[in-house]
């Protein structure tokens, strides 16, 4: 009995030993092998699981919450458009109903071949003390009019109370839709709603981009169809690609595919062309078993040269000839258009070499100047201050390289006569000699025609696109720090209340002009590098006049921000969610540029150190918890429902569609078949009621 008792306590015993905790590291194993396999599971690039760790990071702070928290895809949805998103929206609305603002409108078709409008917005914003850009609205349009336009902005205005006299400029590109000057949606928003819309001319990046294009075109399309044939030529070719890796690896080059230029953005062939001229020994060595027999030997040299050159060894030498004995028997297999491709390819890089090169180096010496001028304004910082001069800077550097200095000398730069007549002798213009040096006879003197010519082309469409002559960027330069002390600056200033006459609303000129004065020879003021919104903020209670003026300039839009949306907009809006809102992905817009505005991620933003005790806004919160009640006011709204008005059963859906009809080919099959078994039961019972004769009839027929 006795030992009974003493062989369950020992077992009570064990049972209430508890098993050893895991460690530490095994346990952190296993929390990185989840997030691996959560990125995995949902095909998530590598990029986001640090910020994925730290999202959860935050969020485990809270661990109640945590342990509620649920939001399926339609929760998420409405819950982004309804709470978050209008949270962000509200408080811009209030925002510009109280500052002078300015708009970025564009136009572009998503891949799920959708019109879309996006409208941003740039203003001083108090809270973060410096100009920042934000998302207005994105809407959808069937036709892209200037008329169709008009009407949508009027009801976007409309809709949220904007003032149309807050309204400083607007930036487009020089399209007849948006800037024509008798119907485009500028001349109609001057003419009807803002007359005091300031004239900064077009997008002068696109500018940048169609003289680009124009120089270019002087030279036949020669350089920009080898790029698309060498692009098109590895785009679908997977072995191919693994060739030149090789190739690349062996003559220690980087290891590229060759890229695509954008025919919209001219000034991506600038890339490319860079790209392929590194890339050139490598090409030469790809291509060369595509020459045919007589041209092998002949251009074996080239090939050789290019070995002695890059130091091959003779292992490594035999390997690239065991890809390229490949590569030629691939032509056996390849389509005429491969042919055809190829046989223009190896014209330009074996038969003629020279001119290849002579024009890549061309394109790569000129294509930079306008590159350099629009990657300076595609900054989101305010520049509008530098405009007139880096315009001026960029046509007088590229006049230079063919214009006689005394004609540039005496002569302003908008009235520079551009023409053969005032073009330098053939060995002072740019590029010339270079030519020269690479090329002989004939083809030379060809292409150094074809050079001035592109030179003529270019300048003239820098002269009469960039706005130069521009009165008010001419003034608004003087708002620069750098400039103060100077004549010319203080005659600049005091032309802009002229100019900028609605900013000085309820107040006297002469009292613009009084802090006009001081702040020119103002010693006190230290020049600095900072933005130039910054610098005229900090001078809002010594010259409160003069900093309304400079803040209502320097909201202006210089480059197109609203094409980095385009970018986003091809993430958002494709053939794997074709069904998404537009107004779903406004608002992700939305929230996307806030946080930009900011300067901080997601996570950042709402971080609160003590999450009970710290505050919240309010407004979000609110908008968040009455976000389904928006979303069903708002569907019902969209159908076209009232209270009068009985609900109608919701439209299937396209699975439930499906379903319904494999359900029905089933039951047609089952019924078909049921017919049939009746067919034949009908016939045996007929069968059986014949007479023996007649039954041995019908059996031999």
């Amino acid at each position: 009995m006795f030992k009974k008792q003493l062989d369950k306590h020992e077992q009570q015993l064990k049972g209430g030993l508890s098993e050893p905790n895991v460690s530490l590291p095994d346990r952190q194993a296993y929390a990185e092998a989840t997030i691996l396999a959560f990125t995995a599971e949902h095909s998530l690039p590598f990029s986001i699981v640090n910020d994925l760790i730290h999202l959860n990071q935050e969020l485990a702070k809270d661990k109640q919450v945590l342990e509620n928290l649920s939001m399926d895809r339609t929760t998420a949805s409405y819950k982004m458009t309804h709470g978050l998103s209008k949270t962000f929206h509200e408080e811009l609305i209030e925002d510009l109903k109280s500052s002078h603002f300015s708009l970025n409108i564009d136009e572009c078709t998503s891949e799920t071949n959708q019109r879309v409008v996006t409208v941003l917005v740039s203003y001083f914003s108090e809270k973060e003390n410096k100009v920042v850009t934000k998302h207005l609205s994105s809407f959808k349009v069937v036709t892209v009019n200037s008329e169709t336009l008009y009407n949508h902005l009027v009801a976007l205005f409309d809709k949220y109370s904007l003032k149309w006299e807050n309204l400083v400029s607007i930036l487009m590109d020089s399209c007849a839709v948006m800037r024509g000057s008798k119907s485009g949606l500028e001349t109609r928003i001057r003419s009807k709603k803002a007359p005091q819309l300031l004239d900064i001319d077009g997008d002068s990046c696109h500018h940048a981009h169609n003289a680009a294009k124009a120089f270019c075109h002087g030279f036949d399309n020669y350089i920009e169809g080898l790029l698309n044939d060498i692009y098109t030529d590895f785009k679908w070719s997977s072995d191919q690609k693994e060739v030149l890796r090789f190739i690349c690896d062996a003559l220690g080059i980087k290891a590229t595919i060759p890229e695509r230029y954008v025919p919209h953005r001219w000034l991506s062939v600038y890339d490319v062309c860079v790209d392929t001229s590194r890339l050139l020994d490598a090409l030469i060595l790809f291509y060369y078993p595509f020459l045919s027999g007589s041209d092998s030997s002949t251009y074996l040299p080239v090939v050789d040269s290019m070995y002695q050159k890059h130091s091959i060894s003779e292992s490594v030498k035999k390997e690239i000839c065991k890809h390229q004995s490949k590569m030629s028997n691939k032509t056996k297999t390849m389509t005429q258009a491969g042919k055809d491709r190829k046989k223009r390819i190896v014209k330009k890089l074996f038969h003629t070499p020279s001119k290849t090169k002579v024009l890549l180096h061309i394109y790569t010496s000129i294509l930079p100047m306008l590159k350099k001028y629009v990657l300076y304004f595609q900054s989101v910082t305010p520049l509008v201050h530098k405009l007139n001069d880096k315009q001026q800077d960029l046509l007088k550097d590229f006049l230079v390289c063919f214009i006689k200095p005394e004609i540039l000398n005496t002569q302003a730069l908008h009235k520079v006569n551009v023409s053969e007549e005032n073009i330098l002798p053939d060995n002072a213009v740019f590029l010339v000699r270079y030519i020269k040096e690479n090329l002989q006879g004939p083809a030379a003197s060809e292409l150094v025609n074809k050079l001035k010519t592109a030179y003529l082309k270019c300048g003239q469409t820098l002269q009469r696109k960039m706005p130069v002559n521009n009165k008010l960027l001419r003034c608004a330069s003087a708002i620069d720090p750098a400039c103060r002390g100077h004549t010319i600056t203080l005659q600049r200033l005091l032309q802009l209340p002229q100019l900028v006459a609605f900013a000085l609303k309820d107040v006297q000129t002469h009292e613009y002009e009084k802090e006009a004065r001081q702040y020119n020879t103002d010693k006190e003021i230290v020049n600095t590098e900072e933005r130039i919104d910054i610098f005229w903020s900090s001078l809002r209670e010594k010259y409160p006049v003069m900093t309304r003026v400079a803040l209502a300039l320097v909201s202006c839009f210089h480059g197109p921000q609203v094409e980095s949306s385009f970018s986003i907009m091809g993430n958002v809006l494709n053939t794997e969610r074709p069904n998404l809102h537009i107004e779903t992905f406004s608002s992700i817009q939305t929230v996307k540029y806030e946080l930009t505005a900011s300067g901080k991620s997601g996570i950042r933003y709402f971080r609160r150190k003590n999450y009970l005790k710290d505050q919240v806004n309010p407004k979000l919160c609110k908008n968040m918890r009455s976000a389904y009640k928006s979303y069903v006011q708002e569907k019902e709204h969209k159908s076209g429902m009232s209270q009068t008005v009985p609900r109608k059963s919701a439209c299937p859906s396209k699975k439930q569609t499906k379903e319904k009809a494999i359900e029905d080919a089933d039951k047609a099959r089952v019924e078909h078949t049921h017919k049939l078994m009746k067919k034949v039961e009908k016939r045996k019972s007929e069968m059986h009621e014949l007479p023996s004769s007649s039954k041995k009839v019908l059996k031999k027929k």
